[in-house]
């Protein structure tokens, strides 16, 4: 039961992801890293792989991040918009990597449904209607 629990997370980011990607908002590396974050994730999940990141290399990688946002705003995005869909994306990545309690998967959640509100914010496409399915199907099997 806790596999398809995590499977389904997993699918529930999935679909927000997409969502954001097919916006055509984000950059080509964001949506290169965090496949490949979300891809080796799912696959240690369903191998019953151990946790890669710890709660102290978290903390340590995140507050690493918090000077990367500053750079990301001021330098490589040059807004503030883009450098907050970067930061979302890497806590997602960051919290997918370390061992869950259920806290953790309801932060999960929660930055995904920032994902789908960021894609809705960006787009008035129609694909962005059959991503926002897809979440709440995922959604509901959460």
């Amino acid at each position: 039961m806790k596999r398809y629990f995590q499977v389904s997370c997993h699918a529930l980011i999935i679909s927000a992801f997409i969502a954001l990607a097919l916006t055509g908002r984000l950059d080509g590396p964001s949506i290169v890293l965090f496949t490949i974050g979300l891809a080796i994730s799912m696959y240690r999940t369903v191998k019953a792989l151990p946790p890669l990141l710890a709660g102290r290399g978290a903390f340590l990688v995140s507050c690493v991040y918090i000077v990367f946002f500053v750079f990301d705003m001021l330098i490589l995005s040059r807004s503030f918009i883009p450098a907050s869909i970067h930061l979302v994306l890497f806590l997602e990545l960051a919290k997918l990597f370390q061992q869950k309690s259920d806290k953790d998967y309801l932060y999960l959640i929660i930055l995904s449904f920032l994902q789908i509100l960021a894609a809705s914010s960006l787009t008035i496409d129609m694909s962005f209607v059959a991503t926002l399915f897809l979440f709440l199907v995922a959604l509901i099997q959460v």
